[in-house]
């Protein structure tokens, strides 16, 4: 009976506790702790990496993949943002996607539906490029070792050379860097030909990347993707010019702490002004 009357009396306090979001309260307010990572700029648009969640749990809760400030009027004026939730590998097709969507809003004053599903179909368009290129790519290479520079096979049972099949997911473009960037599918990668592959790798790690690439994990948040870039660019060039394997191993890290904070000290005072009475647009303006 004690057990039953103290059940009860818990879930009246629970039925009693409403849960308060911010994006409850109507008004104009500012937001600070939305943008994540600075990726650079497209003619007049910043391109932000933002936090997903907080958009969702402050702004406005279906906040996916990335938004415009033709969509969403919350987004500042010539900022694209990208969902830090969403993988490397959707990066680009996201990235398009918004920028084609606020286009055709703004100069063609398109709907909302219409311009989201032009770009739906801009999507395909790309992913289907995407895959054409990584397929002729890996017909143009030769069999690999799947072994590390240590010449350590993890999985036993693989021959001593292979072909890398359905790895590559798409070539990304870096300014300034020499090497091919690919994003790759690293549970593949794990399950089927090194099962302690990180995040990120190249030829002086693996002796199954090819000479002059950088692999990138096409799995891993996009938020991660300037630093594990950064973290590969000094690696290869610290090791080219005959660094220790141990110092570059520190110097490098403190390269990408020194990025983190840099970028984490520019961001996190930028506030974004919310307007919730004026969340999203259906119709584009001028």
């Amino acid at each position: 009976m004690k057990k039953l009357l103290f059940l009860f009396v818990i879930s009246v306090v629970l039925s009693s506790c409403k849960v308060q979001t911010n994006y409850t309260y109507k008004g104009v307010d500012d937001i600070a702790g939305v943008y994540k990572v600075f990726m650079g700029k497209i003619d007049s648009l910043e391109i932000y990496i933002v936090d997903g969640e907080l958009v969702r749990r402050e702004i406005y809760p279906d906040f996916i993949f990335g938004g415009n400030e033709q969509r969403y009027p919350f987004v500042p004026h010539n900022e694209i943002w990208i969902d830090n939730s969403i993988p490397n590998r959707e990066y680009t097709t996201t990235l398009k996607h918004e920028i084609n969507e606020m286009t055709l809003m703004r100069d063609k004053q398109w709907t909302y539906i219409q311009a989201h599903d032009s770009s739906l179909m801009l999507e395909v368009q790309l992913r289907n490029g995407f895959r054409e290129e990584s397929l002729t790519h890996e017909k143009s290479l030769p069999e690999v070792s799947p072994t590390d520079t240590d010449s350590l096979k993890q999985i036993k049972t693989l021959p001593d050379k292979i072909k890398l099949k359905d790895i590559y997911i798409e070539r990304r473009e870096s300014k300034g860097n020499p090497y091919n960037v690919w994003l790759v599918d690293g549970d593949k990668i794990r399950r089927e030909i090194y099962p302690d592959f990180g995040f990120d790798g190249d030829a002086n790690d693996y002796n199954f990347i090819p000479e002059n690439e950088i692999w990138i994990d096409g799995n891993v948040s996009c938020e991660e993707y300037i630093y594990l870039l950064t973290e590969e660019k000094s690696s290869i060039e610290l090791l080219d010019a005959g660094e220790d394997y141990d110092v570059e191993t520190k110097k490098t890290g403190m390269k990408v702490n020194e990025l983190r904070a840099k970028i984490y000290n520019d961001l996190s005072r930028k506030f974004v002004k919310i307007d919730r009475n004026n969340l999203t647009r259906d119709k584009g303006v001028k």
